[in-house]
């Protein structure tokens, strides 16, 4: 019992130490403030096809954007997310909530959708990049994959 109490803390120490080396307040310089970039993804669960786009608030590490995914039973939604800088080249990961309503086969439902998600983009040079994202809207768990576009 011992030895599982002393590896849990050494793992808690390197994590901590991990996540003290963060400025959780910097830009990330792959998004970088007044920038667009849009995700078109395929998903699983009730999101099926969609696309979501962000534009960077200038000076801050937040996003503003908009979410859609009109066929099947999806949603259009409002996001807002927080994207920290963990200083590796290309790698965007961020937490967003959403707030938006339910839409069937294109027709919007006016029933209220709150969620929130996180998710990661990787983008191979200055454009073009992959995305995964994971998380729970009201009444429904999904996971999104797709590809990422960005202009700063």
């Amino acid at each position: 019992m011992a030895k599982k109490i002393f590896v849990a803390m050494m793992f808690a120490a390197i994590v901590a130490n991990g996540v003290s080396a963060v400025d959780f307040g910097k830009i990330n310089s792959t998004l970088g403030p007044r920038s667009f970039s849009a995700d078109i993804y395929g998903g699983f669960a009730l999101n099926n096809v969609g696309a979501n786009f962000e534009w960077g608030l200038g000076g801050l590490p937040l996003t503003l954007g908009l979410g859609f995914s009109p066929i099947l039973v999806g949603e259009y939604a409002l996001r807002v997310g927080y994207h920290p800088d963990l200083g590796v080249k290309g790698l965007d990961v961020y937490a967003n909530v959403t707030l938006g309503i339910w839409n069937a086969f294109f027709f919007p439902l006016f029933v209220p959708q709150v969620g929130v998600h996180i998710g990661v983009r990787y983008y191979f040079g200055e454009v073009f990049g992959i995305f995964g994202e994971g998380g729970w809207s009201f009444n429904a768990n999904y996971v999104k994959a797709g590809i990422s576009f960005k202009k700063r």
